[in-house]
C-alpha cells in the first residue's frame, strides 16, 4: 500500500493503510493483527495525548485513564499509582485528585470531566491557567480559544466573550501580548 509513513501504518498482509493512532490500541484494525504486533508495540511511542499501558503493549487516550472503565488489557489505566505518575500534556490540567487529565476547555463548562468533579469547582477553575492560545472569560472560570472571543457566538457560559467593553479590552490585551511575543522573538535572534 502507498501509505503516508508520517500518518499511516501499512498492514502486512492485506495491503491497507490505517491511521497511526490505531496502532497498538488493543484492537486488531489489520486483518492479520500486524497493527498489534508485540515487538512493534513495545518499541513505538504513543500518539499525542496517549499513554502506554504498564505492559507496554497498548496506547490509550489520556482522557481514558482512571475514568472507571478498563481500557488497557492489563487494566493498568485504572491503577491509581499509574494514573498519578502520568503527566498531563500542554493545555491539560490534572484533576484535584491527581488521577485524570482534562483539557482546559473542559473547566467549568457545565459538564463533569473529572470523576471527582473538580473541573466544575469554581476555586479550582479560578486558580488554573489556560495557556497561551486561550483567554479566560470575565468570570475567571472558563478558558476559551482566543480566536473564538468576540466572534458573534457566545463561547463563555457568562456570555462575556461577546460583551462590547470586554471585547475591546480583550483585543487590546491580546494585541499587546502578540506585540510582546514579536519583541521577545526579535530579542532572541
Amino acid at each position: 500500500a502507498n501509505c503516508d509513513r508520517w500518518f499511516e501504518f501499512s498492514c502486512t498482509i492485506n495491503d491497507i493503510c490505517i491511521e497511526n493512532y490505531q496502532r497498538c490500541d488493543g484492537k486488531n484494525d489489520c486483518i492479520d493483527g500486524s497493527d498489534e504486533e508485540q515487538t512493534m508495540c513495545r518499541a513505538i511511542e504513543c500518539y499525542a495525548e496517549h499513554v502506554k499501558c504498564q505492559n507496554g503493549l497498548q496506547c490509550v487516550d489520556l482522557r481514558d485513564i482512571c475514568d472507571g472503565d478498563n481500557d488497557c488489557a492489563d487494566q493498568s489505566d485504572e491503577d491509581e499509582n499509574f494514573c498519578k505518575a502520568n503527566k498531563c500534556p500542554e493545555y491539560f490540567v490534572k484533576c484535584k485528585d491527581d488521577l485524570q487529565c482534562v483539557h482546559v476547555l473542559e473547566l467549568c463548562n457545565g459538564r463533569r470531566g473529572c470523576r471527582d468533579g473538580s473541573d466544575e469547582n469554581k476555586d479550582f477553575c479560578n486558580e488554573t491557567k489556560c495557556g497561551d492560545q486561550f483567554l479566560k472569560c470575565k468570570d475567571d472560570l472558563q478558558c476559551v480559544f482566543s480566536s473564538h472571543m468576540c466572534n458573534g457566538y457566545s463561547n463563555c457560559r457568562d456570555k462575556s466573550d461577546e460583551v462590547e467593553e470586554f471585547c475591546k479590552e480583550t483585543k487590546r490585551s491580546f494585541s499587546d501580548f502578540l506585540g510582546y511575543r514579536k519583541m521577545e522573538r526579535r530579542l532572541q535572534s
